[in-house]
């Protein structure tokens, strides 16, 4: 029988939707006693003549970001901030392996049909390659 998650990795992009997503990562933790990584995944593609450059101007903002959402989410239950540098889906996935989480909570978006088809979304490609366990978490009814 499957034991319980005990190390909830949370995928955010920053949108809106991303608070919410990981708030209910937070209850569901709670609930089981886990831990919980919030995630954000950026890729460096603008600049490629100063690339180290680009990270330099990029990753502290990223950071400050990051941290005011740790710090929103409250300390109910333990949690912390990571920063990843590549594809997200693929940056997800590979940290969840890595580290040996037991779940992975990803919001989907709100495309539409169309726009999923041809573009596809970063938590398709989480539930399609990840070994680990996803809960998708829908955007919030208005």
């Amino acid at each position: 029988m499957p034991q319980p998650p005990n190390k909830i990795l949370v995928g955010v992009d920053f949108s809106e939707q991303a608070e919410n997503v990981a708030r209910f990562a937070l209850v569901l933790a709670h609930g089981l006693g886990a831990q919980v990584t919030i995630l954000h995944a950026w890729h460096p593609l603008a600049d490629f003549l100063d690339p180290q450059g680009y990270r330099e101007r990029v990753a502290p903002r990223l950071q400050r970001q990051l941290d005011k959402l740790v710090e929103l989410l409250g300390d109910a239950v333990p949690v912390q901030g990571v920063l990843e540098e590549g594809p997200a889906a693929q940056a997800i996935v590979r940290f969840a392996e890595r580290w040996r989480y037991d779940l992975i909570v990803i919001g989907t978006s709100g495309m539409g049909r169309a726009e999923r088809l041809l573009l596809g979304t970063v938590a398709d490609r989480v539930i399609r390659t990840s070994p680990v366990p996803v809960l998708t978490v829908p955007p919030a009814r208005p």
